[in-house]
């Protein structure tokens, strides 16, 4: 299906004007094959991952480092969304893994180590995507014909 899309693109957009952009889950399978399509291609693709994903992970994260506490989760968990929205996506990344190994090491937390939260998404290993406004964008327009 990914290989399906850089056709796409390649059929609507030829001569490779626009930026081409993926919106992902957070599947790991899904951004390999997007990595692999782009480097066949040598493009430098952006990849953007759906937020509703990342603070599902927090979440799972906040419920367990504050059990039975489901304001301090909520807050913790915030704060750690609006510093991704600012950005600091790889520092939330280095916060979780941190904590992942602050809980193993203390034998009164050590059953809060789960795989679903002490790893962050495999996505934080991506670069930050060129933003829009600081490059030229050529206008869009409609589809070729097929």
């Amino acid at each position: 299906m990914i290989g399906a899309a850089f056709e796409e693109a390649d059929r609507r957009d030829p001569d490779r004007i626009r930026q081409r952009i993926f919106l992902v889950d957070g599947n790991k399978q899904q951004i390999t094959a997007i990595e692999d399509h782009a480097r066949e291609r040598d493009l430098l693709v952006p990849i953007l991952i759906d937020y509703i994903h990342v603070s599902g992970y927090l979440g799972k994260a906040a419920a367990a480092l504050h059990p039975g506490d489901p304001t301090a989760a909520g807050e913790w968990a915030d704060g750690q969304l609006l510093r991704i929205l600012h950005g600091r996506a790889k520092a939330v990344a280095a916060t979780l893994r941190s904590v992942a190994a602050k809980t193993r090491a203390n034998a009164r937390t050590r059953h809060l180590d789960s795989p679903t939260w002490t790893r962050p998404p495999p996505t934080w290993r991506t670069t930050t995507p060129t933003c829009a406004t600081t490059r030229h964008w050529p206008p869009a327009g409609p589809s070729p014909p097929a």
